[in-house]
Parts: C-alpha cells; sequence; structure tokens
C-alpha cells in the first residue's frame, strides 16, 4: 500500500507507505571602528569610538594595533589630541594592565585597559574631560621616533547629547512558568526628553544574549511582562540587565547598561494539546484520496520558545519514518506561529490493509527540552464499495527495499 504523508504547519513534508505497500516520506556592540584587515601594514585602529560626549567621565577604550609587530619593538605609543581649543597627549600601553601610568591626569585612566601585554596592542582608556565644547577632535597615534606608515589620524566627534540614566529597577524574585508574574519595571529619564530614547531592553542568559524589548508605560517607566521571559532559557537562576539607547548613543551602538542582577526563571517543556484527523482511512475504490492531521502545541513561554515537532512513525515491523516539523507556515494554508503543526496524507487505491501505524509526536522548545510523547494510531481498510459486497482485492506484498523508499 502506498500512502504519502506531507507534514508540519511549516514543513511541506510527504510521507508516502506502503501498507504490503510502499512508504514514501515528504520531502519533505561595542565596536564602532571594524576590525582591520591584520596583514595591513601600519596602525590601526581595533576599537575607538567615533562619537563621544562632551565633559562625560564615561570611559572609551582606544586599542591600536601595529603591524607587523617587529615595529613596535622597544618604541611608545603616543598620542596627541588637536583641535580650535585643544592640544593635549597622552600615552597607550601594550602592558596587560600591569602598570599604573599617571601621564594624562583628569582624562586618562591610570590603568591602561590592555588585555595581552607585548602582542603590539597599544591601549588606553580616557573620557572627554580633555574637552568641553563639541566639534571634531584630531587624534594622531605615533610610534616614538617612528615615520609613515608608522602613524595613524582619527577624527573623533564631540557632542551635547547627554547620556540617558537609568534611576531604579524593579523585577520580581522568581518567575513561575505559565503564570503572569509581577512584570519587570525600570525608569529611565533623558535630559534631552522622553523622545530622545530608542529603546530600552532587558538582557538575560549567560551572555546576555536573550533580548526582550521593553514598551514605555507612562510616567518615565519601561516595563516588560515576565511571562515569556524565560523563553529559550533552562530552569534555574540567570543574570540580567537593562540597556538604553538614545538617538544619540544609538548611532554607535553604546547603550547605557545598569548593574547585573539575578532573577529565577522556570521554563517547562512544551506540550502536545490536541491532535485532530482519522484514525481509520478507506481506501478508494480507484485513485487516491486525501487527508489531513492537526496537531496543536502549547509553550507556557510563549512561540518564541517553540522549537519543533518531532514525529516517529512505525508499523508492526518497526520504526518507518523519523522527521522534525516547524511551525513556520510552510504547509499550504498554514500560518507561522499559530502554535498549529498541519500533516496531510494521500492514500492509493493501491495501498495494503490491515496494518497499524503508529504516530509518536513529540514537542521540543528551545532551552532545549523535549515535551511528552503523544500517540495516534492509523489503519487502513479495504474499499468500502467492496466491503459492502464482501469482496476483498488481493495484492501482492511489496519487497522491504520498495516499502523504505524515501523522496
Amino acid at each position: 500500500m502506498k500512502y504519502l504523508i506531507r507534514m508540519n504547519s511549516t514543513t511541506t513534508a510527504v510521507i508516502s507507505a506502503v501498507i504490503c505497500l510502499l512508504l514514501l516520506s515528504g520531502c519533505s556592540d561595542p565596536i564602532s571602528t571594524p576590525i582591520p584587515d591584520p596583514h595591513e601594514k601600519g596602525l590601526n585602529a581595533v576599537v575607538l569610538d567615533s562619537i563621544w560626549i562632551v565633559n562625560s567621565e564615561w570611559m572609551h577604550t582606544i586599542s591600536i594595533s601595529v603591524y607587523p609587530p617587529n615595529i613596535a619593538a622597544g618604541r611608545e605609543m603616543l598620542c596627541q589630541i588637536r583641535s580650535e581649543q585643544v592640544s593635549t597627549h597622552f600615552r597607550l600601553y601594550d602592558d596587560g594592565s600591569y602598570g599604573r601610568w599617571e601621564d594624562a591626569a583628569g582624562f586618562a585612566d591610570s590603568i591602561s585597559g590592555d588585555q595581552i601585554p607585548g602582542n603590539a596592542v597599544y591601549t588606553r582608556r580616557i573620557n572627554s574631560l580633555f574637552a568641553i565644547h563639541e566639534g571634531e577632535y584630531h587624534f594622531l597615534f605615533a610610534l616614538s621616533g617612528g615615520e609613515p606608515p608608522d602613524t595613524l589620524e582619527m577624527i573623533i566627534t564631540l557632542s551635547n547629547n547627554s547620556l540617558p540614566q537609568i534611576f531604579d529597577i524593579e523585577y520580581p524574585d522568581s518567575v513561575l512558568s505559565g503564570v503572569m508574574a509581577d512584570p519587570f519595571n525600570v525608569v529611565v529619564a533623558d535630559s534631552n526628553g522622553l523622545d530622545d530614547i530608542v529603546r530600552v531592553e532587558l538582557l538575560l542568559g549567560e551572555w546576555f544574549d536573550r533580548q526582550h524589548l521593553m514598551t514605555y508605560g507612562g510616567e518615565n517607566t519601561w516595563e516588560l511582562g515576565a511571562s515569556s521571559v524565560a523563553a529559550r532559557l533552562p530552569t534555574g537562576e540567570h543574570p540580567f540587565c537593562i540597556r538604553v539607547y538614545d538617538h544619540y548613543l544609538n548611532q554607535i551602538h553604546q547603550p547605557v547598561a545598569s548593574d547585573y542582577y539575578t532573577v529565577w526563571l522556570e521554563n517547562l517543556p512544551p506540550r502536545v494539546t490536541e491532535v485532530a484527523g482519522p484514525d481509520t482511512v478507506w481506501l478508494p475504490e480507484t485513485g487516491s484520496d486525501t487527508f489531513e492531521y492537526r496537531i496543536i502545541v502549547n509553550d507556557d513561554q510563549g512561540v518564541g520558545d517553540l522549537g519543533g515537532l518531532e514525529l516517529v512513525l512505525s508499523d508492526t515491523a518497526g520504526v518507518i519514518l523519523e522527521r522534525t516539523y516547524f511551525d513556520d507556515g510552510s504547509y499550504p494554508g498554514s500560518i507561522a506561529g499559530d502554535w498549529k503543526f498541519h500533516a496531510g496524507f494521500t492514500v492509493v487505491d493501491t495501498a495494503k490493509t490491515g496494518i497499524l501505524y503508529t504516530f509518536a509526536w513529540t514537542p521540543t522548545d528551545l532551552s532545549p527540552q523535549s515535551g511528552e510523547t503523544y500517540y495516534n494510531t492509523l489503519i487502513f481498510m479495504p474499499p468500502r464499495e467492496n466491503m459492502n459486497y464482501g469482496r476483498y482485492r488481493t495484492k501482492p506484498l511489496l519487497t522491504a527495499e520498495e516499502r523504505f523508499v524515501l523522496y
């Protein structure tokens, strides 16, 4: 018997099986200057923000690489800042932050901020207290005693746009799966007005790579409902922080960030809530008939935590097909992200009857974890016309190779 099964609310997959038959399965932020070419001779800016705020104590890291590294041997890295109002200088160091330097008191950190000593990358952390006016400032970097290409000039723009400020953060101690917990609330202000704030976001996880956009709730407060924040995270304690971008800072991807906090999150596995479809199919007298399954899956953390739906299809001889489907809207007439998976199949009049097929549906989320498996069965019966007259057609058995052809 041959039947085709096309599955998923997002993948047009076709399973065609033969019961006596042929079973066929349906196929179916921070760095504003890019890291330069390491083989380009001379000096290159590895880290250097191109826009700064006037009169701010915010420390900017400047890192200048030297290639080939032997150019830097025994030489110092100097920087002169020049504009119509300012002419000052400081040094950068390749010291792994082991030294203390007071050569630019008032705007340069005494600890260089260098990561690896002796790798020909010179670093220094400075703020904008060297200047009090807006405008362009020329940063001229040079190795002591060197000539071009041992120099580099970069233009930094200083602006009067002030930093936004985070005044207060309220958050629940724990968020249970499927429970509408107290929301995360953040009070933010910007002296340039609330219209200057581009977005406020909550970052979760070990690498703060789970980003949740917060919405403005009035009175300088941004909020985020807690029911879905555990999406893609395992149950447990998770660090989080708040980041705020305003129009000025958004241009250089340098947000204002809060301190780090910790919240306990519960992420329960998804579950199949409904499988709608036939449990018995009568073979057509001639040609083929098409049937459909609809599988509904629910996840407390929202559709953003939903992974796939794994199918294991078996008959009395063992596993026939294993496949994973996704709620991506690829099945004809389906909608992505609606929690519904669809499985269409076609049964032809040459199919063998009397074999019980078992479907095992297992939902997964992105934490990752698997939910409980839901089982349903399907059996093929002789054509109704033949049954009415008490006649049963006989069909030859198919070979093992014919029964397990996939396309």
